[in-house]
This record gives structure tokens, sequence and C-alpha cells, in this order.
């Protein structure tokens, strides 16, 4: 059975569906904002939202070559193989970038400004980075190369990832 906040119509529109699924991973997420409008898994990224339902961050790993990648694939990018595995994230990434918004995308978002989204790279698996916001940091605090931590945090009945301020 799939989770209550999995969202099946406006994924069968072959273009719209992958519009949907792709800006959904580009999430933002802080209590100040609106809430989140949820994902649209599918067969590729679907153990992806269910493990960090079980407040686990996980990536694929491919079974042949252990590639580690995200966003998930129907194939390692690697070495092609359909044979895919789920790894546990190291708890550490490290800040690659980021960028602050300063303008409200929606009356809803005023509040919030201005706040981080940031880029993380797990060193220990290659390439592998992820898009997230920062809680208990300013933009002017954040520096390049700081040492951050994942947590789950969960909002309206979703769990999300959030970055915090390695200790």
């Amino acid at each position: 059975a799939l989770p209550s906040w999995v969202k099946h119509e406006p994924r069968r529109h072959p273009l719209l569906g992958r519009a949907l699924r792709l800006a959904s991973r580009a999430h933002v997420l802080t209590d100040k904002l609106p809430a989140f409008m949820g994902p649209w898994p599918d067969e590729t990224d679907l153990p992806f939202w269910e493990a960090l339902e079980q407040g686990e961050l996980r990536f694929q790993q491919c079974q042949d070559c252990a590639h580690v990648s995200h966003p998930p694939t129907l194939a390692c990018v690697n070495c092609r193989s359909p044979r895919r595995g789920w790894v546990q994230a190291p708890s550490l990434g490290t800040l690659f970038t980021f960028t602050v918004a300063r303008t409200a995308a929606h009356e809803s978002a005023r509040p919030a400004v201005p706040y981080a989204i940031v880029v993380v790279a797990f060193e220990e698996f290659g390439d592998v980075r992820l898009v997230g916001n920062v809680e208990d940091l300013t933009p002017e605090e954040l520096t390049i190369g700081m040492p951050l931590a994942w947590r789950i945090h969960r909002r309206d009945g979703q769990a999300r990832w959030v970055f915090r301020r390695a200790y």
C-alpha cells in the first residue's frame, strides 16, 4: 500500500507528471512557508520517500558496481545496471553551494524571507548532492565547505529532510 500523501492523478499526464515530480524534489522547507505540496513518487523514487516516512535518508546504490547516486534512476549512471538497492545517507555532509531567496515567490512565504536554499555534498558517495534548507543558521552564517548534519522534519503529516549546523 502506498502512503496517504502519494498523489496519483497529476503523474498520469506524460509531460506534466514528470515536471511535477521534479518540482516536488526541489522543495523549500521551513515552518514559516506554506505546506509542501507533496511528492508524486513513481517506481524509481518510491523507496526514497518511504524511507523518509520511516525516519531514514537513503540513496540508491548499484548492486553491481556499488556506485551511489541521487536522484534515483532506473539504471545505474555508472555501469547502466538495473540492479539497484538503497544505502543509508551519512549523518554529515558538506555545504557545496547555496542561494538566498530575498523575494517571496508567494505572499505566504513573505515571513520567511530571506532564507537559504542549500546544496549539500556527501563526499563518501562521490558526486551525491541533496538540495534542502537549513533550520538553525541564517544565510549570513553559511560558509561553503562547512559541515552540515541532516534530520527528518515532519510538517503537516509529511516527512522531509532539513539541514542544521553540525556540532
